[in-house]
């Protein structure tokens, strides 16, 4: 697997976990309201990862941006 994929594989689980939690109802907005920030700089990196991989002629599927990479056994 690319290094590119490893990375974001590794960034898109964080992103995941933390995107359940900001749409989990029972939490308090003013609980999720420090996170934010954090959530949105974690978005824009996993954006500059696609772009990258565009640039390196390494393409995905919409799955694949969502959920991440897996390598392929041939």
């Amino acid at each position: 697997m690319h290094p590119l994929q490893e990375q974001y594989n590794r960034l898109i689980a964080v992103e995941n976990e933390i995107g359940d939690w900001l749409d989990d109802p029972s939490i308090p907005l003013e609980a999720k309201e420090p996170y934010l920030t954090k959530y949105q700089e974690l978005t824009k990196k996993l954006n500059e990862l696609l772009n990258k991989m565009k640039t390196e002629g390494l393409y995905y599927t919409d799955s694949e941006a969502l959920h991440g990479f897996t390598e392929v056994i041939e």
